[in-house]
């Protein structure tokens, strides 16, 4: 995993940072994203093991797992003929958890 970003003051970013922002919040904006960003949150999971617990099929949890990777929010990596996934960048479950502990 790659280290973690330096802190950047909020009023400092610029335009790059503000789309890269936007990009992740566009890739959290799902249920069926957020509940397997949050299943990983404790580690490294098997793409049957993100099934089992999002009670998907293959196919539903693959085009989730897809959309994850193209939004840059997952890493993963082949174990034989498994597929294992893990968050991109471990600061995604302090997003998730202050996300999920928001009330409007």
């Amino acid at each position: 995993m790659p280290s973690p970003a330096p802190d950047i003051e909020i009023a400092a970013l610029g335009p790059a940072e503000i789309r890269s922002a936007a990009e992740v919040f566009k890739g959290l904006g799902h249920d069926g994203r957020l509940a397997a960003l949050a299943f990983l949150a404790d580690g490294e999971k098997s793409v049957g093991d993100i099934c089992d617990h999002l009670h998907l099929n293959q196919p539903a949890t693959s085009q989730i797992l897809a959309a994850l990777r193209a939004s840059r929010l997952v890493a993963f990596r082949r174990d034989g003929k498994n597929v294992l996934y893990q968050l991109a960048a471990p600061e995604l479950a302090d997003l998730i958890r202050i996300a999920g502990r928001l009330k409007f």
